[in-house]
């Protein structure tokens, strides 16, 4: 059920991007250089990972390899000292060996006053030995105990590294969305003061128009009372007001908004009827129209243009 529902969401989603592929194109492309500058960063921090990683493993190597190296001539010296002492029993015994008339107490005299050097002898070197040998196979442990925990600092230094790069970035990501909105919002504003002033909206009326529009593109409320209402302006027709409405939504990028309800709600004197006769109609504007249908940005520039505005 967990993969069905999975699997039901990921639909979902890419047939909301699918719909909206034209908005969602122009909001990853504003991220491009963003997501390059990341791609190389990433890939320098990689490489250096590796350079460091490689390094370290070349040098545990020869460390292990010379440790391995020691333990093995330890190993060699013990056999030739255990040759050794054999020798010396061997010697021993044949010295016993040669004197077969010789009393009992003459055989334990000289085993007495030779078998303790050998068989201390024996016991030292065979504690030297085994000391030794220990003290490599700690080292070894040690080194590779030290390999694990230098591969797994460099982990996690790698990723908390990691970590602070994607949080600056995303921080930066934010500012730029931030930077955009604010930019919209006063274009936004400049735009909808031109239009209706060039319509000659009386002054307080186009300010009216602004705070019901701010209102409408921040929570898609639409303020239904009377003193929102904005009186009939025949200067404006129908078309050019769904256009400017049409416009201003799709520059703020709130294509979910209730149009329909918008224009039938403020200026309801131009509308009436139901919503669907808005979405049926208006569709064709005037020659002289104040708007057009290339958006905001495009209206801007003729608006100042033609007022000789300078860019705000």
């Amino acid at each position: 059920m967990v993969i069905i529902a999975v699997i039901i969401v990921l639909a979902l989603y890419i047939i909301a991007i699918a719909n909206n592929a034209d908005s969602v194109w122009d909001d990853v492309r504003s991220y491009f250089p963003l997501l390059y500058w990341a791609a190389m960063i990433f890939a320098a921090f990689k490489a250096g990972i590796a350079v460091v990683q490689m390094y370290l493993e070349t040098k545990i190597e020869e460390k292990t390899k010379h440790l391995q190296t020691v333990i093995e001539e330890q190993q060699t010296q013990q056999i030739k000292q255990e040759k050794f002492v054999s020798c010396k029993l061997d010697n021993i015994i044949n010295n016993i060996a040669a004197i077969p008339n010789t009393d009992n107490a003459t055989i334990v005299g000289f085993l007495k006053s030779n078998l303790p050097n050998v068989v201390s002898a024996l016991v030292e070197q065979q504690v030297s030995l085994q000391v030794a040998y220990e003290k490599q196979k700690l080292a070894l442990e040690y080194e590779q105990k030290e390999s694990e925990l230098k591969s797994k600092w460099l982990t996690v230094e790698a990723i908390a590294e990691r970590q602070d790069r994607i949080e600056k970035l995303n921080k930066a990501i934010q500012l730029r969305e931030q930077q955009e909105r604010e930019k919209r919002v006063k274009n936004t504003e400049e735009y909808t003061m031109l239009v209706f002033s060039l319509a000659k909206t009386p002054v307080e009326d186009v300010e009216k128009v602004w705070q019901v529009t701010k209102l409408f593109l921040e929570s898609g409320h639409v303020l239904a009372d009377k003193d929102s209402k904005i009186a009939l302006n025949k200067n404006l027709r129908n078309s050019e007001l769904k256009q400017f409405t049409l416009n201003i939504v799709k520059y703020n990028r709130k294509e979910n908004l209730d149009v329909e309800s918008y224009l039938m709600t403020v200026f309801c004197e131009w509308f009436t009827g139901k919503k669907e006769n808005i979405s049926k109609n208006y569709n064709v504007l005037p020659k002289d129209s104040l708007v057009s249908k290339d958006g905001v940005e495009e209206d801007l520039e003729h608006l100042r243009i033609s007022l000789n505005i300078e860019k705000i």
